[in-house]
């Protein structure tokens, strides 16, 4: 072995080559034309952003969206054959995979075509351990890009072309094995959310007593309710239906905490990863009504994550971005049941519904108010919370233990990667392998 000097390869066999992505690769920028002129669009050329793909995956197909002949010629896009190495080069930085047809990408990706004799899933492997590095080499204020000079001088390793198909033929059988139990996994974890939702739904939608009258509630999400229960607007179960700041204040690393849609999972708040404004701004948007208090309950209305819930916990003064709206439960109105409620299909429903249409996942105020909830006794919100906070923290361990389950093997998969394509783990193949196969 040797020193290489280079952090994320580290010592690496005395006779591999040690050399930039550029001696190995063309590499070719991405572009967009002009969304809004329609000809530009929906044609036959594949065209890639890093929304499309996921390393996990290896292999990309075909995007969500292609251009025409007219949209390719005007943007500077540039099409690269099958078996190109696709690099996202932001949001993320590090996802990879390789084409398997002619296709261009926008300004997210990088394409790298073989320059030489190498095998491209080696090198595609190498990306995916080395995306951390990759992320390193990131910079921008918005978000982390990394350039593609940086990515072009990137230093990887070089084994000869024998050694690249061995370390290949040795990893495919081992990484798809362990993506195909990652897949079981996953899979034990929906159903396992889908149970939650469903007892959740069951409980706030029909109640505790199964000898109970039932009425058809009018409403189509929520169905048929106990006799003596009511369908109301949230706005009847709740004082108060507001949102946080439409304006982003300035971040720091110390100061009040500011509350963002990430920050928001189930009870109470983690606020160590909440990020910080300074005093006086978080007095200006207190004093806007930003601010939610202990038992408000919180509800994602903007965003990838929208109808996500959440339930303050404590007084820790702190304050809510746009994207989060905040529920004050009336008097007679427990807490926890309006959060129950809030997270069940009966309210959930109603959230898919009104953002029909939308380009991005929203909602608004003046839909969340006229939302239907359920009123109910307060006596009867309590003994439904009580038995849900068992019921589902019971699954939610269930879940917690099959994803730490998928988070180890995430990690000996990428530290098996890592020791065979840096030489640090020998490996030995009989059968030769294609160059540059997408088998």
């Amino acid at each position: 072995m040797k020193e290489t000097g280079i952090p994320w390869l580290g010592p690496t066999l005395d006779d591999w080559d040690i050399t930039a992505i550029k001696r190995e690769f063309d590499v070719y920028a991405g572009a967009t034309p002009d969304s809004k002129t329609l000809e530009y669009w929906d044609g036959d050329v594949i065209w890639i952003t890093p929304a499309d793909f996921k390393t996990q995956d290896q292999y990309v197909i075909s995007g969500k969206r292609n251009l025409s002949k007219a949209g390719y010629k005007a943007c500077g896009t540039t099409i690269v054959p099958a078996g190109s190495i696709i690099f996202s080069k932001r949001a993320p930085i590090g996802t990879v995979c390789i084409s398997t047809q002619p296709m261009c990408t926008n300004q997210g990706c990088l394409s790298c075509v073989p320059k030489t004799d190498v095998d491209v899933k080696y090198y595609y492997y190498v990306m995916s351990t080395a995306s951390e590095a990759f992320e390193v080499e990131g910079s921008g204020t918005t978000f982390k890009e990394i350039s593609l000079n940086k990515f072009m001088n990137f230093k990887v390793p070089v084994p000869s072309a024998n050694e690249q198909s061995m370390m290949v033929h040795y990893l495919d059988p081992r990484v798809s094995k362990i993506n195909s139990i990652i897949t079981e996994v996953q899979k034990s974890i929906e159903e396992y959310k889908t149970l939650k939702q469903a007892v959740i739904t069951e409980a706030v939608t029909k109640g505790l007593d199964k000898n109970a009258p039932m009425k058809d509630s009018g409403i189509k999400s929520i169905g048929s309710i106990p006799e003596h229960w009511e369908p109301v607007h949230l706005k009847n179960l709740c004082t108060k239906i507001s949102d946080g700041s439409h304006f982003s204040p300035n971040t720091f690393s110390d100061g009040f905490c500011y509350i963002t849609a990430a920050n928001v999972h189930g009870e109470g708040l983690d606020y160590n990863e909440a990020k910080r404004i300074s005093a006086e701004d978080f007095h200006n948007l207190e004093q806007a009504g930003c601010r939610p208090h202990k038992g408000d309950v919180l509800l994602v209305k903007d965003g990838a994550t929208t109808g996500r819930v959440g339930l303050m916990t404590d007084n820790e003064p702190c304050v809510l971005l746009s994207s989060v709206a905040y529920l004050t439960p009336r008097g007679n109105v427990y807490s926890k049941y309006l959060m129950y409620l809030l997270e069940s299909n009966a309210i959930q429903e109603q959230i898919k519904v009104s953002m029909a249409g939308s380009a991005m996942p929203r909602t608004v105020l003046s839909k969340i108010v006229n939302y239907y909830g359920i009123w109910c006794p307060r006596n009867e919100q309590i003994e439904i919370a009580d038995m849900l906070d068992g019921r589902t923290s019971q699954i939610d361990a269930l879940i917690f233990e099959k994803q730490s389950l998928i988070d180890d093997l995430q990690e000996y998969k990428k530290s098996l990667i890592y020791e065979v394509v840096t030489g640090k783990r020998k490996v030995v193949s009989k059968w030769p392998r294609t160059r540059n196969s997408l088998n």
